[in-house]
């Protein structure tokens, strides 16, 4: 969807670019339709809702689906998959994929640098660089794709943030306010639209403060989508308030999306849940 390319995947297509066997295998949701037939399997990874796709159309074009997710299992889920692969101990769907890969990928083949720097790239989003949901078999998947070409200079590069991104993040962590003394809820601006990269990157920051053990970020989202992202130290679950409010994810990284509603409502929802949870 190109309506929805951040600065970071702006970064990985252009250096995709260097890989034109790869670059082509990048397809609009429209080629995606036009491509499929009977025989075609839509693989959703890093996701197991429907709703969340980024084309519906697309989802609505396959009858074969495969499921691919780290995420814990909700209750919309697809019917009768043909493969699902949900671990929700693993530290991102980055691994789940390269663990498949090292599994079924013949010992003397390696794979095409970019595809092992990205899914290196995606672990490091994950885990916050290894401090956060890791386990040995994280470690060892790295060290895989590692020996398999993957380079950490340009995952530091895809993964870098630009000035503009920066000052809107800074924009939104002085927008923060204490709900308790360790938890935090930072609301946009109504006018202003968020990508979702920006809103994670605020939320990671807040939640690096010194004492806050669970911070809530609120904006709006393309979409007409009001959004939020959470994130907790492992003494809040937010997994569990996020589904309070229609979302999900784990229980340290969760976040929601919700229609009609404009951002001083879903605060007002937010503080709601979290007295709930705190009871």
């Amino acid at each position: 969807n190109e309506k929805e390319i951040t600065a970071d995947i702006e970064r990985a297509l252009e250096e995709l670019k260097k890989y034109p066997d790869l670059q082509r295998l990048v397809i609009s949701d429209e080629e995606a339709i036009d491509l499929s037939n009977d025989e075609s399997v839509l693989v959703m990874v890093d996701y197991h809702k429907p709703s969340m796709s980024i084309s519906q159309a697309v989802y609505d074009t396959f009858e074969k689906i495969a499921v691919i997710d780290h995420h814990r299992r909700g209750d919309e889920f697809p019917d009768k998959p043909l493969l699902t692969y949900i671990e929700s101990s693993a530290s991102s769907a980055a691994e789940l994929v390269a663990e498949l890969i090292q599994y079924r990928a013949a010992r003397k083949s390696l794979l095409p640098k970019f595809i092992s720097t990205a899914l290196l790239a995606g672990i490091y989003v994950d885990t916050k660089n290894f401090t956060v949901r890791t386990t040995g078999r994280t470690f060892d998947i790295a060290g895989y794709l590692k020996n398999q070409g993957a380079d950490t200079s340009l995952v530091q590069y895809m993964l870098s943030t630009d000035l503009d991104s920066y000052l809107m993040i800074s924009e939104l962590v002085s927008r923060s306010k204490h709900f308790k003394e360790d938890i935090v809820i930072a609301s946009a601006d109504e006018d202003r639209v968020y990508d979702s990269v920006t809103v994670a990157k605020a939320a990671d920051t807040l939640l690096s403060i010194n004492g806050i053990h669970a911070a809530f970020v609120i904006t709006k989202q393309p979409g007409d989508l009001i959004g939020i992202s959470a994130r907790s130290t492992g003494k809040v679950n937010v997994q569990t308030i996020m589904e309070g409010l229609g979302g999900g994810g784990h229980f340290t990284n969760a976040a929601t999306q919700i229609k009609g509603s404009n951002i001083d409502e879903v605060e007002d929802r937010l503080r709601n849940e979290l007295i709930n949870h705190d009871q």
